[in-house]
Protein backbone atom coordinates (compact mmCIF):
# COMPACT_ATOMS: atom_id res chain seq x y z
CA UNK A 1 0.00 0.00 0.00
CA UNK A 2 1.09 3.62 -0.86
CA UNK A 3 1.04 6.03 1.85
CA UNK A 4 0.72 9.60 1.65
CA UNK A 5 4.11 10.98 2.14
CA UNK A 6 5.25 8.34 -0.76
CA UNK A 7 3.14 9.33 -3.62
CA UNK A 8 3.78 13.07 -2.46
CA UNK A 9 7.43 11.64 -2.90
CA UNK A 10 6.56 10.43 -6.25
CA UNK A 11 4.95 13.42 -7.59
CA UNK A 12 8.20 15.58 -6.25
CA UNK A 13 10.25 13.17 -8.00
CA UNK A 14 8.19 12.95 -11.07
CA UNK A 15 9.36 16.72 -11.31
CA UNK A 16 12.57 16.75 -9.94
CA UNK A 17 14.21 13.35 -10.99
CA UNK A 18 16.71 15.38 -13.01
CA UNK A 19 17.61 17.40 -10.39
CA UNK A 20 18.16 15.15 -7.11
CA UNK A 21 20.35 17.33 -4.92
CA UNK A 22 17.49 19.62 -4.89
CA UNK A 23 15.04 16.76 -4.06
CA UNK A 24 17.55 16.57 -0.99
CA UNK A 25 17.54 20.44 -0.36
CA UNK A 26 13.80 19.69 -0.10
CA UNK A 27 13.33 17.07 2.14
CA UNK A 28 16.25 17.89 4.44
CA UNK A 29 14.17 21.06 5.50
CA UNK A 30 10.53 19.25 4.92
CA UNK A 31 11.31 15.82 5.73
CA UNK A 32 7.53 14.23 5.38
CA UNK A 33 7.19 16.80 2.64
CA UNK A 34 3.40 18.06 4.01
CA UNK A 35 2.53 21.33 3.07
CA UNK A 36 4.02 20.19 -0.57
CA UNK A 37 0.78 21.56 -2.22
CA UNK A 38 0.67 24.42 -0.29
CA UNK A 39 3.57 26.00 -0.72
CA UNK A 40 3.68 29.40 -3.08
CA UNK A 41 6.21 29.72 -5.63
CA UNK A 42 7.78 33.16 -3.58
CA UNK A 43 8.08 30.43 -0.80
CA UNK A 44 10.13 27.63 -2.98
CA UNK A 45 12.41 30.32 -4.13
CA UNK A 46 12.68 32.26 -0.52
CA UNK A 47 12.52 29.59 1.98
CA UNK A 48 14.24 26.43 -0.08
CA UNK A 49 16.75 28.56 -2.42
CA UNK A 50 14.92 27.59 -5.78
CA UNK A 51 15.42 29.50 -8.94
CA UNK A 52 12.52 31.12 -10.16
CA UNK A 53 12.04 29.27 -13.15
CA UNK A 54 12.02 26.21 -11.31
CA UNK A 55 10.09 27.25 -9.20
CA UNK A 56 7.40 27.98 -11.53
CA UNK A 57 8.24 24.60 -13.22
CA UNK A 58 7.27 22.90 -9.59
CA UNK A 59 4.21 24.89 -8.57
CA UNK A 60 3.24 24.32 -12.23
CA UNK A 61 3.33 20.30 -11.91
CA UNK A 62 2.54 19.90 -8.18
CA UNK A 63 -0.58 21.27 -9.00
CA UNK A 64 -1.16 19.49 -12.71
CA UNK A 65 -4.19 17.10 -12.32
CA UNK A 66 -3.09 14.96 -15.40
CA UNK A 67 0.31 14.70 -13.81
CA UNK A 68 -0.69 13.82 -10.43
CA UNK A 69 -3.12 10.88 -11.46
CA UNK A 70 -0.26 9.40 -13.78
CA UNK A 71 1.91 9.06 -10.75
CA UNK A 72 -0.72 7.75 -9.05
CA UNK A 73 -1.21 5.13 -12.10
CA UNK A 74 2.62 4.21 -12.01
CA UNK A 75 3.23 3.90 -8.03
CA UNK A 76 0.17 1.28 -8.32
CA UNK A 77 1.63 -0.38 -11.25
CA UNK A 78 4.87 -1.03 -9.92
CA UNK A 79 6.52 -1.11 -5.91
CA UNK A 80 7.79 2.38 -5.36
CA UNK A 81 11.35 2.58 -2.87
CA UNK A 82 12.48 5.39 -1.15
CA UNK A 83 15.48 5.73 1.22
CA UNK A 84 13.29 5.91 4.37
CA UNK A 85 11.92 2.50 3.60
CA UNK A 86 13.78 -0.71 5.61
CA UNK A 87 13.53 -2.08 1.89
CA UNK A 88 15.97 0.29 0.58
CA UNK A 89 19.31 -1.80 -0.06
CA UNK A 90 21.44 -1.32 2.53
CA UNK A 91 24.23 -0.79 0.25
CA UNK A 92 23.25 1.57 -2.06
CA UNK A 93 22.25 4.01 0.82
CA UNK A 94 25.86 4.06 1.81
CA UNK A 95 26.57 5.90 -1.68
CA UNK A 96 27.48 9.23 -2.31
CA UNK A 97 24.63 10.53 -4.75
CA UNK A 98 22.16 7.21 -3.91
CA UNK A 99 19.02 7.46 -5.66
CA UNK A 100 16.47 8.69 -3.53
CA UNK A 101 13.31 7.02 -4.62
CA UNK A 102 13.82 3.58 -6.98
CA UNK A 103 11.14 1.90 -9.18
CA UNK A 104 11.04 -1.78 -9.34
CA UNK A 105 9.09 -4.83 -10.86
CA UNK A 106 9.58 -8.20 -9.43
CA UNK A 107 10.91 -9.78 -6.06
CA UNK A 108 12.15 -7.04 -3.91
CA UNK A 109 13.33 -9.40 -1.31
CA UNK A 110 16.62 -9.71 -3.65
CA UNK A 111 17.49 -6.41 -2.65
CA UNK A 112 18.97 -8.32 0.64
CA UNK A 113 20.41 -11.46 -0.99
CA UNK A 114 23.85 -12.51 -0.35
CA UNK A 115 26.22 -13.28 -1.79
CA UNK A 116 25.55 -11.15 -5.06
CA UNK A 117 28.40 -9.32 -7.67
CA UNK A 118 28.14 -6.45 -10.23
CA UNK A 119 29.03 -7.64 -13.94
CA UNK A 120 29.48 -5.36 -16.52
CA UNK A 121 31.21 -5.24 -19.53
CA UNK A 122 31.62 -4.40 -23.30
CA UNK A 123 28.80 -4.63 -25.48
CA UNK A 124 30.86 -6.04 -28.31
CA UNK A 125 32.20 -8.71 -26.43
CA UNK A 126 34.94 -11.53 -28.03
CA UNK A 127 34.52 -14.49 -29.16
CA UNK A 128 36.52 -15.43 -25.96
CA UNK A 129 33.94 -14.17 -23.64
CA UNK A 130 32.00 -16.95 -23.25
CA UNK A 131 34.79 -18.90 -22.38
CA UNK A 132 35.73 -16.22 -19.51
CA UNK A 133 32.08 -15.98 -18.10
CA UNK A 134 31.85 -20.33 -18.10
CA UNK A 135 35.09 -19.85 -16.21
CA UNK A 136 34.70 -17.23 -13.40
CA UNK A 137 30.88 -17.17 -13.09
CA UNK A 138 29.52 -20.62 -13.82
CA UNK A 139 30.52 -21.56 -10.58
CA UNK A 140 29.39 -18.83 -8.85
CA UNK A 141 25.99 -19.34 -10.68
CA UNK A 142 25.44 -22.56 -9.87
CA UNK A 143 26.50 -21.71 -6.02
CA UNK A 144 23.33 -19.72 -6.28
CA UNK A 145 25.30 -15.87 -6.13
CA UNK A 146 22.64 -13.11 -7.48
CA UNK A 147 24.19 -11.20 -10.51
CA UNK A 148 23.70 -7.99 -10.97
CA UNK A 149 24.05 -5.98 -14.38
CA UNK A 150 22.90 -3.46 -16.73
CA UNK A 151 20.73 -5.00 -19.13
CA UNK A 152 22.70 -4.00 -22.09
CA UNK A 153 23.67 -5.63 -25.33
CA UNK A 154 26.56 -8.46 -25.06
CA UNK A 155 28.26 -9.58 -21.62
CA UNK A 156 25.09 -7.72 -19.33
CA UNK A 157 22.62 -9.96 -21.56
CA UNK A 158 24.88 -12.71 -20.87
CA UNK A 159 25.03 -12.48 -17.25
CA UNK A 160 21.78 -11.98 -16.66
CA UNK A 161 21.26 -15.26 -19.03
CA UNK A 162 23.60 -17.13 -17.28
CA UNK A 163 21.93 -16.65 -14.19
CA UNK A 164 18.44 -17.80 -15.66
CA UNK A 165 19.64 -20.53 -17.25
CA UNK A 166 21.76 -22.08 -13.97
CA UNK A 167 18.34 -21.21 -11.74
CA UNK A 168 20.06 -18.47 -9.47
CA UNK A 169 18.68 -14.71 -9.37
CA UNK A 170 19.58 -11.70 -11.16
CA UNK A 171 18.74 -7.69 -11.24
CA UNK A 172 18.56 -5.81 -14.39
CA UNK A 173 19.41 -2.39 -13.56
CA UNK A 174 17.21 -0.02 -16.22
CA UNK A 175 18.87 3.36 -17.72
CA UNK A 176 15.14 4.44 -18.45
CA UNK A 177 11.47 4.25 -17.18
CA UNK A 178 9.90 0.71 -16.31
CA UNK A 179 7.45 1.29 -19.11
CA UNK A 180 10.60 1.15 -21.78
CA UNK A 181 12.82 -1.41 -23.15
CA UNK A 182 16.04 -1.10 -24.68
CA UNK A 183 17.44 -2.65 -26.74
CA UNK A 184 14.50 -3.36 -28.34
CA UNK A 185 15.83 -7.20 -28.83
CA UNK A 186 16.23 -7.35 -24.82
CA UNK A 187 11.80 -7.03 -24.74
CA UNK A 188 11.36 -11.11 -23.86
CA UNK A 189 13.99 -11.00 -21.81
CA UNK A 190 13.35 -7.90 -19.57
CA UNK A 191 10.25 -9.23 -19.41
CA UNK A 192 11.19 -11.97 -17.87
CA UNK A 193 13.21 -10.88 -15.03
CA UNK A 194 10.97 -8.32 -14.08
CA UNK A 195 8.32 -11.42 -13.45
CA UNK A 196 10.58 -13.91 -11.99
CA UNK A 197 13.68 -11.84 -10.94
CA UNK A 198 14.02 -7.46 -10.14
CA UNK A 199 14.04 -4.69 -12.46
CA UNK A 200 15.13 -1.34 -10.95
CA UNK A 201 14.94 2.22 -12.16
CA UNK A 202 15.50 5.47 -10.63
CA UNK A 203 13.76 7.17 -13.10
CA UNK A 204 10.05 7.62 -13.62
CA UNK A 205 8.26 4.69 -15.35
CA UNK A 206 7.25 6.98 -18.75
CA UNK A 207 10.97 8.37 -18.80
CA UNK A 208 12.79 6.99 -22.34
CA UNK A 209 16.12 6.30 -22.34
CA UNK A 210 18.94 8.63 -23.15
CA UNK A 211 22.18 8.84 -23.34
CA UNK A 212 23.52 10.42 -20.17
CA UNK A 213 21.38 8.19 -18.62
CA UNK A 214 23.91 5.18 -19.36
CA UNK A 215 26.27 6.33 -17.29
CA UNK A 216 24.31 7.54 -14.26
CA UNK A 217 22.97 4.46 -13.67
CA UNK A 218 26.07 2.44 -13.60
CA UNK A 219 26.67 4.17 -9.80
CA UNK A 220 23.86 2.02 -9.34
CA UNK A 221 24.96 -1.71 -10.53
CA UNK A 222 27.89 -0.90 -8.43
CA UNK A 223 26.49 0.33 -5.18
CA UNK A 224 24.32 -2.90 -5.21
CA UNK A 225 26.80 -5.21 -4.29
CA UNK A 226 30.28 -5.59 -2.01
CA UNK A 227 31.85 -5.81 -5.76
CA UNK A 228 32.42 -4.93 -9.42
CA UNK A 229 33.49 -7.59 -12.12
CA UNK A 230 34.86 -6.50 -15.02
CA UNK A 231 34.45 -9.27 -17.66
CA UNK A 232 35.73 -7.40 -21.39
CA UNK A 233 35.87 -3.61 -21.72
CA UNK A 234 37.49 -1.06 -24.24
CA UNK A 235 39.85 1.90 -22.81
CA UNK A 236 36.91 5.03 -21.81
CA UNK A 237 33.99 2.72 -21.81
CA UNK A 238 31.10 2.62 -19.62
CA UNK A 239 32.14 -0.16 -18.16
CA UNK A 240 35.18 1.42 -16.51
CA UNK A 241 32.97 4.37 -14.99
CA UNK A 242 31.40 1.81 -13.25
CA UNK A 243 34.49 0.68 -12.01
CA UNK A 244 35.74 3.65 -10.49
CA UNK A 245 32.20 4.77 -9.30
CA UNK A 246 32.68 1.40 -7.52
CA UNK A 247 36.28 3.12 -5.93
CA UNK A 248 34.80 5.83 -5.07
CA UNK A 249 31.98 3.85 -2.92
CA UNK A 250 34.84 1.77 -1.28
CA UNK A 251 33.75 -1.40 -3.09
CA UNK A 252 35.71 -4.08 -4.43
CA UNK A 253 36.83 -4.13 -8.33
CA UNK A 254 37.71 -7.30 -10.32
CA UNK A 255 39.13 -7.34 -13.63
CA UNK A 256 39.38 -10.63 -15.37
CA UNK A 257 42.64 -10.38 -17.92
CA UNK A 258 42.74 -10.91 -21.64
CA UNK A 259 44.89 -10.51 -24.96
CA UNK A 260 47.06 -8.15 -24.84
CA UNK A 261 46.02 -7.27 -28.60
CA UNK A 262 42.32 -7.24 -28.43
CA UNK A 263 40.34 -3.91 -28.21
CA UNK A 264 37.74 -5.83 -25.54
CA UNK A 265 40.28 -6.72 -23.11
CA UNK A 266 42.20 -3.07 -23.51
CA UNK A 267 40.38 -1.72 -20.26
CA UNK A 268 40.56 -4.78 -18.15
CA UNK A 269 44.43 -4.79 -18.36
CA UNK A 270 44.11 -1.07 -17.68
CA UNK A 271 42.44 -1.39 -14.89
CA UNK A 272 44.76 -4.36 -13.30
CA UNK A 273 47.49 -2.15 -13.46
CA UNK A 274 45.56 0.71 -11.55
CA UNK A 275 45.38 -1.95 -8.85
CA UNK A 276 42.00 -3.78 -9.15
CA UNK A 277 42.29 -6.97 -8.39
CA UNK A 278 42.75 -9.91 -11.58
CA UNK A 279 40.30 -12.72 -11.49
CA UNK A 280 41.41 -15.76 -13.07
CA UNK A 281 38.80 -18.28 -11.09
CA UNK A 282 35.83 -18.14 -8.76
CA UNK A 283 38.51 -18.45 -5.93
CA UNK A 284 39.58 -15.06 -6.66
CA UNK A 285 36.08 -13.52 -5.63
CA UNK A 286 35.01 -15.96 -3.18
CA UNK A 287 37.91 -15.13 -1.32
CA UNK A 288 37.24 -11.66 -0.73
CA UNK A 289 33.62 -12.35 0.06
CA UNK A 290 34.57 -14.15 3.17
CA UNK A 291 36.68 -11.23 4.36
CA UNK A 292 33.80 -9.28 3.76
Amino acid sequence: MTTAFALRLAHLHAILYRRRPLIRTILNQNPSLLRLYETSRREWVNDYGIHAKVADLLFQQLHNPELYYQVLKDVRAYTFIHEGEDRYPHLLRQIPDAPPVLYAMGDVTLLKYHPSLSIVGTRTPSNMASRKLDTVLLPLAKEKWLFVSGMARGIDRMVHEMAIENNTSTIGVLAFGLNHCYPHENWTLQKFIGENHLLLSEYPPSIPPEKWHFPERNRIISGLTYGTLVVEARNKSGSLITADQALEQNREVFAIPGEIWSEQCAGCLALIQQGAKMVQKPQHIIEDWKIM
